[in-house]
C-alpha cells in the first residue's frame, strides 16, 4: 500500500535525524588532547634508532654528574615506570621521545649501570639502564640542556648511580559499573524527541488523509 510506504520514508527520515543530532552533540563534547607541556616547545631533540650508541657521563653544573646519549642529549627516566616497563606512550612519547636501537646499546666511560632493552608497543627497542627506559626531552634543544628535570615532580635526568629499578606491584581493585541516563532537559534529546514526535505526528495525518480520501 502507499501509505504504507509514505509512513516508512517519514520514520527512516526521523531516525536519520537522530542520528545527525547526536552525533553533532558526541562530536561537540569531545575532549581534545594538548601537547603543551612544559614550555611548549617541540624541541629539536628525536630519539632515533641507531646501530650502538654510547651511553657516557657528561659534567652539568648544576647537577652533577649526567647520563647522556651518544648525541649528547640528556637522557630521563620516568617515575610512573617499573622495571622494563614503559608508561610513557602516544601523546607522552612524543614529548618524551624513547632512546631506541636496533642493536645492543653499549656503555661509555663512567656508566657503570647495567644496560638493557625493552620491546615497545611499535616493536621498536628502548634502552634501559638499571632496569629504567631512558627517554630524551622534547624540550632540549642542544647537549647540556635539562630542561625537563623535575617535570610534574615525574621526570628526572638520570645519574650514573640511578638505583635499580623495582618491578610493577599489581592490587585487586573492585570496580562497579552503572549506567547513567540523560537527565531530562539536558544534551540534545529534549530536541531530539521533539523532531520525532513532530515528524511521527506529521504523518499519521497524512496517513490518516489518504485514507479518508
Amino acid at each position: 500500500m502507499r501509505w504504507l510506504r509514505v509512513l516508512a520514508v517519514i520514520l527512516a527520515t526521523a531516525v536519520g535525524l537522530v542520528y545527525g543530532v547526536v552525533g553533532a552533540a558526541t562530536a561537540a563534547a569531545a575532549p581534545t588532547v594538548s601537547l603543551a607541556y612544559g614550555n611548549g616547545t617541540t624541541g629539536a631533540a628525536t630519539a632515533t634508532a641507531t646501530t650502538a650508541p654510547t651511553l657516557s657521563v657528561a659534567s652539568n653544573s648544576k647537577l652533577g654528574s649526567i647520563l647522556v646519549a651518544s648525541n649528547g642529549m640528556t637522557l630521563y627516566h620516568f617515575s610512573k615506570d617499573s622495571a622494563g616497563v614503559s608508561n610513557c606512550t602516544g601523546a607522552c612519547a612524543k614529548l618524551w621521545p624513547p632512546l631506541t636501537v636496533t642493536g645492543t646499546p653499549s656503555a661509555g666511560a663512567g656508566v657503570t649501570g647495567k644496560l638493557g632493552t625493552i620491546k615497545r608497543s611499535n616493536g621498536s627497542l628502548q634502552v634501559t639502564y638499571n632496569g629504567w627506559p631512558l627517554y630524551y626531552f622534547s624540550g632540549d634543544n642542544k647537549p647540556g640542556d635539562t630542561t625537563g628535570q623535575g617535570f610534574k615532580n615525574l621526570w628526572y635526568v638520570v645519574s650514573p648511580t640511578l638505583a635499580v629499578a623495582t618491578a610493577a606491584t599489581t592490587t585487586k581493585a573492585t570496580t562497579t559499573a552503572t549506567a547513567t541516563l540523560p537527565k531530562t532537559g539536558s544534551g540534545p534529546w529534549p530536541m531530539v524527541a521533539g523532531i520525532v514526535l513532530l515528524i511521527t505526528g506529521a504523518g499519521l495525518v497524512l496517513v490518516r488523509r489518504r485514507r479518508a480520501a
